[in-house]
């Protein structure tokens, strides 16, 4: 993630491997440990595995789109944190592919300013809000959401499965 820092013309692929790496992992080895500790099959651990991957990414979607929609004292930290500390994230991907070369050169040289002041970001948060971007990346992480529920589709019901798959519905809900 560092090495991407105020890289305004990130592509996706490369954002979804920086997520990957920053959060899908994390929430995936703890659900494959939870599994190994419990006595799962290996396949089962895969399986489990596989649905902490898509959680974590589905949470950090979530995570990126609430940076832009919610408010310091819900969210827990101040919102536009990452636009400000010059870190690109899918929100921002998707409102900048959606302008004109020339509007996204502006609004990169605002972001790229050593003066830049709190109306760039004002500015272009307001940007990402009304595009549809947050829209189409809150559609991404429902779909995370459903890939990792469908992980856990072999597993018998139980109370474990029932809470894991709570908190993964939970994760496109959640208000912080």
């Amino acid at each position: 993630e560092l090495l991407h820092e105020r890289d305004w013309r990130l592509a996706p692929e490369t954002y979804f491997d920086i997520i990957y790496a920053k959060t899908a992992v994390l929430i995936s080895a703890a659900c494959a440990c939870g599994g190994i500790i419990s006595g799962a099959r290996p396949d089962e651990v895969g399986q489990l595995e596989g649905f902490g991957t898509n959680m974590g990414i589905a949470f950090q979607l979530m995570d990126d789109i609430l940076d832009y929609t919610s408010t310091e004292k819900v969210f827990g930290k101040p919102v536009g944190k990452d636009l400000r500390e010059g870190k690109v994230t899918l929100p921002l991907i998707y409102t900048l592919s959606t302008m004109t070369p020339s509007e996204r050169d502006e609004i990169t040289f605002l972001l790229n300013r050593p003066d830049r002041n709190e109306d760039v970001y004002t500015e272009i948060m307001a940007l990402v809000r009304s595009n549809g971007a947050l829209a189409r990346v809150r559609n991404e992480a429902e779909a995370y959401v459903r890939k990792a529920a469908e992980q856990l589709d072999s597993f018998p019901h139980s109370k474990a499965k029932d809470n894991l798959l709570e908190l993964n519905a939970y994760i496109v809900n959640r208000s912080f």
